[in-house]
């Protein structure tokens, strides 16, 4: 958690993700509230409550909110209660790729490339899912030529981003074709074989 509480609230949503409200800071009772996603191991600020509770409790309801109740603000015990609605994600993963190796200054690479997607989620979204998402591709068994590859992802919300990226692969040596020519630019011929006697007759 990237600030410290004590006497909140944690609460496990069906996205999979922890909501935890509420609190006391060692100085401060708190009203904001934080969310933990277990896929990317990182807590990210999302809506406050109207007013610090200390030692809240927090019920997840049927239709996917959280209900916190009561707590202590201050001196003062409180009878309130509130709901928490989680964010609404409705925008896919977005795929920022990269190729290793890198390609030549005329955009060609003479080996097999892989490349890695780095998937993000949108602004305030509920965080990529690994186990959903296309890590890496590579051009091993698609041969040469301008290959496009493509990958997906899809988001803990259910929501799928596509990305393609296209490399230029060329794993042939070039041939080279050879001929003679004399100095006096015409093309050299090779002198006829004559068969002749054992005396030379």
């Amino acid at each position: 958690m990237t600030s410290a509480r004590y006497f909140d609230t944690t609460t496990l949503l069906p996205n999979g993700q922890v909501l935890a409200a509420g609190g006391y800071s060692g100085s401060a009772y708190l009203a904001s509230a934080k969310l933990y996603n277990p896929a990317a191991g990182a807590w990210t600020p999302t809506g406050s409550m109207t007013v610090p509770r200390y030692g809240p409790t927090a019920t997840l309801v049927p239709n996917g909110k959280v209900l916190a109740a009561e707590g202590v603000n201050g001196s003062t015990y409180l009878a309130s209660a509130e709901l928490y609605a989680s964010p609404t994600d409705t925008s896919a993963p977005t795929a920022s790729p990269t190729q290793s190796p890198a390609a030549n200054a005329a955009g060609w690479n003479n080996t097999d490339v892989t490349v890695t997607w780095h998937w993000t989620d949108n602004a305030g979204g509920v965080g990529i899912d690994p186990a959903n998402c296309t890590a890496t591709s590579t051009t091993l068994a698609l041969g040469g030529g301008s290959l496009t590859l493509n990958a997906t992802c899809k988001d803990l919300a259910g929501n799928t981003g596509t990305a393609s990226y296209t490399v230029k692969v060329d794993k042939t040596n070039p041939t080279i074709t050879a001929s003679a020519i004399r100095a006096d630019s015409t093309a050299y011929i090779a002198p006829a074989c004559v068969a002749r006697g054992p005396f030379g007759s």
